[in-house]
């Protein structure tokens, strides 16, 4: 018996021979998603995808709350080192870097097509975030 087989992999330059599978095995039509920076960004796409159209978002903080007490310390393995630098929002200042302020621009962006597409009905940052900080409603059905 033949079954539909879908190929997930994390982006092409993660796994670049993947074109080469899909035409060795017949696809003519390949899906390729763009799902952003983060797991949480990804996650997000995914579940817009899949038609979820009220998302409740946790771990998107984008921020950290001291240089030495910083992102997934003494939990994660050793991974990029980032430069953190203060930032103000409002009138309060905060903690980021580079990557942090790419993460909440994406954020922001995925919200606003997926507002115009129709693919979004409500979203809720929960937490302390950046994004809630940069939000005008963070909390409250802001979609």
């Amino acid at each position: 018996a033949q079954h539909k087989v879908h190929i997930v992999a994390g982006g092409l330059t993660a796994f670049p021979e993947a074109r080469d599978i899909w035409v060795k095995h017949g696809y003519k039509k390949v899906t390729i998603m763009a799902t952003g920076g983060s797991v949480v960004l990804a996650s997000m796409y995914l579940a817009l995808v899949l038609g979820f159209k009220k998302l409740h978002i946790f771990g998107l903080d984008c921020m950290v709350p001291s240089k030495d007490a910083n992102y997934a310390k003494g939990i994660a393995g050793k991974g990029v080192e980032r430069s953190y630098y203060e930032i103000e929002v409002g009138n309060e200042f905060v903690l980021t870097c580079n990557s942090f302020i790419a993460f909440a621009q994406q954020f922001f962006k995925m919200v606003d097509i997926a507002r115009q597409w129709g693919m979004l009905e409500s979203i809720d940052v929960y937490g302390e975030s950046l994004i809630n900080k940069m939000w005008e409603k963070p909390t409250e059905d802001a979609a």
